[in-house]
């Protein structure tokens, strides 16, 4: 049930937060005390991350769904996103790069949230990307389910992503082998609120991973013709 996947991630970080504090209270060499230190924090990270998804899914539970729905222009969104993730980028030695679609018309969205579920796709392609590996982030005007659609790309040539596990990718709280081998911390709650805020814009999330291809995740977004000028961002 979902209030006992909480308490279970929940109790994992706490538990060892209480098992270092005590450990930090021995003398200790100071290389051991940087190692338990360094716990403490990643632990505290992903007390604080849960916590916020958590919080997500409790404001989408009650949000209505045209709240703060309003045309948006969303290269300008993707190079939001792009800035904000540039340094990470770097810090791990990883090529981002975003390729902009003038073409690409305003689409009616929620401006929060879908920042939120861009930046969620794409810090999951930096995490899961090797040194040395290749980000992009791209946006297009497709025909699907015989409508036109707006599809922003996350594209990464990390780890594939194996079949069995991308079934249950936008479940909450399931972490695939991929996520659980990185050692990348997670809540297993991200893809779900991200397939959630999609779903209330109408859209949907399609997964693609070939050891050739790499993976991409692909947002679909509806395009509808609206009389009122979009915001720039």
């Amino acid at each position: 049930s979902f209030v006992s996947n909480v308490s279970h991630e929940l109790r994992t970080p706490i538990t060892n937060v209480i098992l270092y504090l005590a450990l930090l209270q021995n003398p200790l060499k100071a290389s051991k005390r940087d190692v338990y230190m360094g716990v403490l924090q990643n632990e505290a990270e992903r007390l604080s991350t849960l916590i916020e998804d958590l919080l997500t899914l409790s404001r989408l539970d009650v949000e209505v769904e045209s709240e703060r729905k309003e045309l948006h222009v969303m290269d300008a969104l993707i190079t939001e996103v792009f800035d904000s993730l540039q340094a990470r980028a770097e810090a791990k030695s990883i090529l981002l790069q975003h390729e902009l679609n003038p073409e690409v018309p305003a689409v009616m969205v929620n401006r929060e949230q879908m920042v939120q579920v861009i930046t969620n796709l794409m810090g999951n392609a930096l995490s899961y990307t090797h040194p040395e590996g290749h980000v992009l982030l791209s946006s297009e005007c497709v025909n699907a389910r015989k409508e036109p659609h707006l599809t922003i790309r996350v594209y990464n040539n990390g780890p594939v992503i194996p079949p069995e596990d991308r079934v249950h990718l936008f479940e909450r709280f399931y972490r695939g082998k991929t996520g659980r081998d990185s050692g990348e911390p997670g809540t297993g709650l991200g893809l779900a609120i991200c397939k959630d805020i999609v779903e209330r814009h109408s859209g949907w999330i399609e997964v693609e991973s070939d050891a050739e291809l790499g993976t991409s995740f692909t947002i679909f977004l509806p395009l509808y013709e609206k009389s009122v000028n979009p915001a720039a961002g």
